[in-house]
């Protein structure tokens, strides 16, 4: 291992010790010695100080920190499918899978998306703008799948949806 190639990994190991470390002339003084034997004892000579500095280093009594109150959790509904779609941080975990409904009202947005209202008051987007004829009385289902939820109507592709409400 060359002088160079030496001083390059102990400055790189240095710099991932939090305190204490040597100074720039503490390690140029070591980098300048000839003799390999005595560059490699003069470097573990530093981190050997280094390390004692370290162990002297005393921690001081702090006042106990103040707790922040813990978060308020949401609790499970009584009725879990009013939670069925709701984003992963607000709803409780549940172990429905899927919810049948009926659409009460559907409007487009200006992109073409479909927004359903259901006969249970939740409100549904489709992923998938434009690909399906959605109109109010439709029965539909809409399941959970790993990634997202999919809503199925009667004699149509099956189409990705997200809750919004």
């Amino acid at each position: 291992m060359t002088r160079s190639t030496m001083t390059i990994l102990l400055l790189a190991s240095s710099c991932c010790l939090v305190s204490a470390a040597p100074t720039a002339s503490e390690l140029a003084r070591c980098g300048a010695i000839e003799s390999a034997k005595e560059r490699l004892d003069c470097f573990d000579a530093l981190v050997r100080q280094q390390a004692g500095e370290q162990e002297t280093i005393v921690q001081t009594p702090q006042a106990p920190e103040q707790v922040a109150p813990a978060k308020a959790i949401a609790t499970p509904s009584a009725d879990p499918i009013a939670q069925f779609g709701q984003e992963r941080q607000n709803r409780p975990q549940t172990d429905i899978d899927s919810i049948t409904s009926r659409i009460d009202s559907v409007r487009r947005t200006p992109l073409g998306h479909h927004v359903m209202t259901l006969a249970n008051g939740q409100v549904w987007v489709e992923n998938e703008p434009g690909r399906r004829r959605i109109a109010p009385a439709q029965d539909i289902v809409i399941r959970r799948h790993r990634w997202h939820f999919e809503m199925e109507l009667p004699s149509q592709p099956n189409v990705a949806v997200h809750r919004t409400e």
